[in-house]
């Protein structure tokens, strides 16, 4: 698995070399950086679809483990598990 999300997160990046603004490739890089512990990066990449997309995260759980910013997390994905805190 850990090698699936390492493949993942070098095809991303290059794909958002073409289309930086992709709101679907940050949530998917976010997705791999989360299933590697990169919950910092994965958070990053979560905000970021968010932003350009505010309907997307409704397809990722992690949103609330990863933005530590949970009534915002709940504002996008009404099902995250809140982030418990420092």
């Amino acid at each position: 698995m850990l090698n699936r999300n390492r493949k993942s997160i070098r095809f991303y990046l290059r794909a958002l070399q073409l289309e930086p603004a992709n709101p679907t490739y940050h949530l998917n890089l976010g997705t791999a950086y989360f299933h590697l512990g990169k919950y910092e990066k994965a958070g990053q990449k979560y905000r970021f679809a968010m932003e350009k997309d505010p309907g997307i995260l409704s397809h990722s759980g992690h949103i609330g483990t990863t933005t530590r910013e949970p009534d915002w997390a709940r504002a996008g994905h009404p099902g995250a598990a809140p982030f418990p805190g420092p």
